[in-house]
């Protein structure tokens, strides 16, 4: 029996020893360090540290088939929320003719454009890492295929992977925290499966994409959880249709691009169109610098439900390739709302060191040029709501309330916020006992949060403060 163990485990090291070396591994080590030039109005902190790390795998089964695996996991030593784990890639593929069929965890992406990527909708970006572009993996099964200069592409989707916020220790948070445990799924939706395919052909000496997405919005909006002695924002997924349109043509140094997107199903129809042009220099004064100049524009129609930071805006930017022996990059742009005259600006740097470290440096500034919110009206209501609370005067006085209300009527998130303030307001009217068990003092900075989180025009004044530089030192292997 013991010899039987003993080859047994002689066997498994031999086909583990060979299964390693016909693997081609790979990944990197990051450390990251991130300082925001100011506190931040709820968490004080200015200087957050992480580590993160990556793996993956690429192994050809036969001349058939392939396996491809990526696994990340972030530590960070100040907000518990984005110290995560992540299965990017798990994704078993089988090619055949002018076909592939895939099952597991993968990627997709989508859209034509470097800066406003409407169409990108597939996977959840991972927003714990942020301002890089990374996604989360979504468990899919695909079909792609060619037909001629046609390709399609199909995917079947299970679940909905949840969008990450900051935790109540994090930055770049909203003033009230983002209770994603307690996230709410439109129609029952969590746990189903999803569709979403694209078609792609030529048209015009250019490439025309057709997509549509059947599932839960990536994108989620808030509701106030209605607990004053805990506030929090619920995240609301919609369960969506959203059809696409692409267009991209290289025309000598100039790329033109274009996306549409129309969507139904949610709280708000709405189009959304974003597109731009993309200018190669070539050589920058008879130097080895290339250079690139990205103009892009978005305009978006709604109204009541602003879940993107980015609707009405235009961008700028501009990229330096210095083919050197480190393979450097420089980038910095801006991205300004026309609508509302808010601004963020980016600057971008990295550089290698040998064949197996990098060094990038990050720079995001927020600028809010629109004035804060005119809460004078508000501030007086709240006071004279406080005042009551506080003397125990029961039934509330109706126009102080009102006059509450009123301030949420033009910027509130959609219709299903506003009726959740309302009935909060008219509870805190009749309910003796229901106020007996709040925080009293809470209530009107609670309300102006609301106000604030609520209105569209507030984005950048929310965050202002969360200027920052990051740092990243990578090891590659």
């Amino acid at each position: 029996m013991r010899r039987c163990s003993l080859c047994s485990c002689v066997l498994i090291g031999l086909l583990w020893s060979e299964l390693v070396l016909a693997v081609d591994w790979n990944g990197q080590v990051n450390l990251q360090n991130r300082w925001y030039f100011d506190t931040g109005a709820e968490v004080s902190n200015q200087l957050f540290s992480s580590v993160a790390a990556q793996i993956g795998l690429d192994h050809a089964i036969n001349d058939d088939a392939d396996l491809k695996a990526s696994i990340y996991a972030r530590y960070d030593a100040n907000d518990d929320e984005r110290s995560n784990q992540d299965i990017r890639e798990l994704m078993a593929s089988y090619y055949f003719n002018r076909a592939e069929i895939g099952v597991g965890i993968g990627q997709a992406s989508w859209g034509v454009n470097s800066i406003f990527k409407t169409l990108d909708f597939v996977n959840q970006t991972d927003r714990a890492d942020l301002p890089f572009s990374n996604k989360l993996g979504q468990p899919m099964a695909k079909l792609l295929s060619d037909f001629g200069d046609m390709q399609l592409e199909s995917y079947l989707l299970y679940d909905v992977r949840d969008a990450w916020y900051p935790g109540e220790d994090g930055r770049l948070r909203y003033p009230l925290f983002v209770d994603t445990d307690n996230a709410v799924y439109d129609r029952d939706g969590k746990g189903r499966l999803e569709f979403a395919g694209r078609l792609k052909f030529p048209l015009l000496g250019g490439e025309m994409g057709l997509s549509h997405f059947y599932g839960l919005n990536r994108n989620p909006y808030f509701v106030f959880n209605g607990n004053f002695s805990q506030p929090a924002l619920l995240p609301v997924y919609e369960k969506i249709n959203r059809s696409g349109l692409s267009y991209i043509k290289n025309q000598g140094d100039v790329l033109y691009k274009f996306e549409f997107a129309y969507q139904t199903g949610g709280v708000e129809q709405y189009e959304s169109i974003a597109g731009g042009i993309e200018y190669a220099y070539g050589s920058v004064f008879s130097s080895n610098i290339e250079m690139s100049l990205n103009f892009e524009f978005v305009w978006d129609s709604r109204e009541q439900v602003p879940t993107q930071l980015f609707d009405h805006d235009v961008g700028v930017a501009a990229s330096f390739n210095f083919n050197d022996a480190s393979d450097s990059l420089l980038m910095f742009g801006v991205v300004i709302d026309y609508k509302y005259s808010e601004a963020m600006s980016y600057g971008f740097f990295r550089r290698n060191f040998g064949d197996q470290w990098s060094m990038s440096l990050i720079g995001q500034f927020f600028h809010a040029n629109e004035p804060g919110i005119d809460t004078r009206s508000f501030e007086q209501a709240a006071s004279e709501l406080l005042q009551e609370l506080d003397a125990g005067i029961f039934p509330l006085d109706q126009q102080v309330l009102q006059t509450i209300a009123d301030g949420f009527s033009e910027v509130t998130l959609n219709r299903k916020q506003f009726d959740i303030i309302v009935n909060e307001l008219e509870r805190l009217q009749t309910d003796e006992n229901y106020v007996a068990n709040l925080p009293i003092e809470s209530i009107p900075q609670t309300l102006y949060d609301l106000l604030r989180v609520s209105d569209d025009s507030q984005k950048m004044n929310l965050i202002q403060r969360d200027s920052f530089i990051q740092l990243d030192i990578n090891y590659h292997f």
